[in-house]
Parts: C-alpha cells; structure tokens; sequence
C-alpha cells in the first residue's frame, strides 16, 4: 500500500461529485499542507481506498454509482478503523439521516451548506486523531 503523502503527512480523501465542494477543500487543505485526493463517486472513492491509507475521509451521501451509503457499508468491512475518521457532508432529508443509522458510526454528519470553521477543525480532529487511532464522539450538526 502507499503510504506517500504531503509535507505534513496527513492525506485527506473527498468523495464529492461536486466540482464547487471538491474546488473548496483543495483550497482549504493545500495550504495546510494535507494532501487531498478526490473521488467524483462511491466507486472511486472504494478503489482508492483499498489502494491508499487516509487519514480522513470527507465523503457526501448522494453519489452517482456507489452512493456515500454503500460507501459506509463497504467501509465496515475493508476498513472499519477508517469510519471514526469520516466526515458525511450531506443535503438529504431528514427521513433519509432517521433511517441512516449507519451515521453513528462515522466522525461526524454535518449539513450543506456547512459552517466552514466549524467543518475544517473537524477534519483537522479527524487528520490527528487518525495519528492516535482515536477520535472523539459522532456529532450532527
């Protein structure tokens, strides 16, 4: 597996199929010195991650292909350590996050449009907590 990242050493996947969300964090996070790779669907973000170690991972709910769901499904298989380090960036309803119980298990679930200072320190927690292997409690905002 490669384990390359940038200069701080902290590597950040977006799985987003929106090129303004994906446009926004390359532009948070590079000069913070975290690497960013990205993922337009479920599909890639999956084979990425099954090649590459991250110690974050932001990742929206309604995807093409391989939606963030089955993202989280896959996870708890291939990597369930990863899923403390995963931020669910979402719009969907809140009948679909009832019946999302899968959200106790990432990070943290936050609503778009998202508070961006409230948004960065997470995936800063997540990037350091990834480091300790141990991140603090899930969180709707």
């Amino acid at each position: 597996m490669d384990n390359s990242s940038g200069a701080s050493g902290r590597r950040l996947l977006v799985v987003d199929d929106d090129d303004g969300i994906r446009s926004l964090m390359e532009a948070i996070f590079k000069p913070l010195e975290i690497e960013v790779d990205f993922a337009g669907d479920g599909q890639i973000a999956l084979s990425r991650i099954r090649r590459q170690d991250y110690d974050a991972i932001v990742l929206d709910l309604m995807l093409p292909e391989v939606n963030g769901f089955e993202v989280i499904r896959e996870l708890k298989t291939i990597k369930p350590s990863l899923l403390s380090h995963t931020l669910v960036l979402t719009a969907a309803a809140d009948p679909t996050l009832r019946d999302f119980h899968d959200g106790s298990l990432v990070n943290c679930v936050m609503r778009k449009p998202f508070e961006l200072p409230a948004f960065v320190e997470a995936v800063l927690t997540c990037c350091s907590a990834a480091a300790v292997a141990d991140g603090p409690s899930p969180v709707i905002h």
